[in-house]
């Protein structure tokens, strides 16, 4: 494996201690491919356990009221 393409933290952590939008930008724009699927991923289970969860408290919120 080449040199350049190894993750390495610092390619994956942004830089903290400089939080002007550059850096944020630049955080962004260094996620590679697979990494931006992976947090679509996790923001579309997020979704659904959000919705799953929503759904019982209206289920509880509609037995209690009949």
């Amino acid at each position: 494996m080449e040199k350049e393409n190894q993750i390495t933290p610092e390619s994956i952590i942004p830089n903290v201690e400089n939080r002007s939008f550059d850096s944020f930008e630049s955080f962004y724009k260094s996620i590679p491919y697979e990494g931006s699927l992976g947090i679509l991923a996790l923001g579309a289970m997020g979704v659904m356990a959000w919705r799953k969860k929503r759904a019982e408290m209206d289920d509880k919120k509609s037995h209690e009221e009949s």
